[in-house]
């Protein structure tokens, strides 16, 4: 059996590749091997590696996560039998799902791997679940909590409130994303992502981002774009909020 090698790797990454899918061809544990990321999606930095997922035979029920050197070039290999595999899917882990879903056929033994294939992309195309009103309630309380907490810090440490400025930036997209049942992206491609779910917010994190570097200007820049996730709530007023009776 020979292996499939994708289109426009450079000779130093293709030699690692070749290396590495030889070398689980070989191996009797593996049935399945996709590539995928930045090199297989032609978005690559200075530093990528090359990144594989591999599904086992079913009588080899494990996962595994390897980061290793071939021929000069870093790689990460993730392995998972389906069994296996299922679990990281009910974990809402995406990045297995669009490894799996949209990667590329490296070899197959058995060839029997579009149903874990048709099944990552699915559950992939259909994005997180979405979470309860509850949650979603709690999770823009603790927004607004961190930003009352900068609040206090910027007072006697202004220095450390940027650095708190920047975290909860980051917290606020992400609940964005759950607020939008949108995975939430690398960060390598949250610009281009950020701009396609919601421009407005887009532009006012290019502008935190793009600031002078003034503790003012950035706290109304972030207050913004806070105020704008946690809405109908606002950032001026107590946060009113409970759980429910948690009844043992």
């Amino acid at each position: 059996m020979s292996i499939n090698t994708p289109n426009d790797l450079t000779e130093t990454y293709l030699n690692a590749f070749k290396s590495i899918a030889e070398k689980l061809l070989k191996n009797p544990e593996i049935d399945t091997l996709f590539f995928s990321g930045s090199l297989y999606s032609g978005d690559p930095g200075p530093n990528s590696d090359l990144d594989f997922i591999a599904i086992t035979k079913p009588e080899f029920d494990y996962s595994q996560r390897i980061q290793d050197v071939s021929d000069g070039i870093f790689y990460e290999l993730f392995v998972y039998s389906e069994n296996q595999l299922k679990k990281s899917f009910e974990r809402m882990d995406y990045q297995d799902m669009h490894m799996v879903g949209y990667g590329f056929l490296v070899f197959s033994k058995t060839q029997n791997f579009e149903g874990i294939k048709n099944l990552a992309k699915s559950l992939f195309e259909k994005g997180p679940a979405k979470i309860s009103d509850e949650q979603l309630v709690y999770e823009k309380y603790l927004l607004w909590d961190k930003y009352t907490d900068i609040l206090d810090v910027r007072i006697k440490n202004p220095n450390l409130a940027k650095l708190l400025m920047n975290i909860l930036l980051w917290d606020a997209l992400r609940h964005l994303y759950i607020d939008k049942c949108v995975w939430f992206p690398k960060s390598k491609r949250l610009f281009e992502s950020l701009a396609k779910i919601d421009k407005d917010t887009y532009e006012l994190v290019f502008e935190f981002l793009n600031s002078p570097n003034d503790e003012e200007y950035l706290l109304e820049k972030l207050s913004k774009i806070v105020e704008n996730i946690i809405y109908p709530n606002k950032l001026s007023d107590p946060f009113v909020w409970q759980s429910k009776k948690n009844i043992l």
